[in-house]
C-alpha cells in the first residue's frame, strides 16, 4: 500500500470549490517532508517545490504544488486521529513486525503548539511514537495534550499494539515506573 493510498480514506474538510490538490496528495506531501526532515509550513512548500516534477508524476498533481498557507489549513483543520490511521496503515504495509525487532518508544512536543508558556497554565501537544531499530520507520504514533494525558500513560496504550509480537522494546527511565503496567 502506498502512502498515498492509506490517505484516501481521511475525510476531506474542505469545501468543494477551490480543491487543486487532493487530500491524500497534500497529506503526502506533508508526511514525506516531515520524514525528510522539513517541519515548519515554509520548508514543507520548499521541500515541495523542489522535488515538484516528481511529486507531479507520482502523485498525478495537475497544478502546482499547494502554498504554505494550504499546508497550514491542511494541518490545522485535518482530523488529527484519521490521518495518524491512515499512517498506521502505511507503516504496518510497508515494514511488517518480526519477532526480535527492537522497538524504541519516545515522546517529542510539538513547539509550534504550546500555549501559555511562560506560567503553571502552560500547555502543548506531544508526540509519541514506537520506532523501529532495524527497518528505520516509525511503526505507531499516538498523539496527546500535556494538561490531560502524559507520555507514560500514551506509550503504554501504543505498546498495546505490539503485545504478543516478540519484540524487544526500549525506552528511556521516564517510563521505570513502580505501578506495573496494565496486561
Amino acid at each position: 500500500m502506498s502512502l498515498y493510498e492509506s490517505f484516501s480514506n481521511v475525510p476531506d474538510f474542505r469545501r468543494k470549490e477551490g480543491q487543486r490538490t487532493p487530500l491524500a496528495a497534500l497529506l503526502t506531501i506533508i508526511s514525506l517532508a516531515y520524514m525528510c526532515g522539513y517541519m515548519s509550513n515554509r520548508k514543507i512548500r520548499a521541500f515541495a517545490q523542489a522535488n515538484a516534477g516528481l511529486l507531479r508524476d507520482l502523485l498525478d498533481l495537475k497544478h502546482k504544488v499547494p502554498s504554505h498557507v494550504t499546508i497550514w489549513t491542511c494541518l490545522n483543520e485535518v482530523k488529527e486521529a484519521s490521518m495518524i490511521e491512515g499512517f498506521h496503515r502505511w507503516s504496518s504495509s510497508a515494514s511488517p513486525m518480526v519477532a526480535g525487532q527492537w522497538i524504541s518508544g519516545d515522546g517529542k512536543s510539538l513547539a509550534s503548539t504550546v500555549a501559555n508558556m511562560h506560567n503553571e497554565k502552560q500547555s502543548f501537544t506531544a508526540i509519541v511514537s514506537a520506532f523501529c531499530q532495524q527497518s528505520g520507520l516509525t511503526h505507531r504514533l499516538a498523539a496527546y495534550r500535556n494538561g490531560k494525558q502524559n507520555e507514560v500513560h500514551t506509550l503504554q496504550g501504543l505498546l498495546a499494539h505490539f503485545k504478543d509480537a516478540g519484540v524487544v522494546i526500549a525506552l528511556d527511565a521516564l517510563h521505570c515506573q513502580k505501578k506495573p503496567w496494565p496486561t
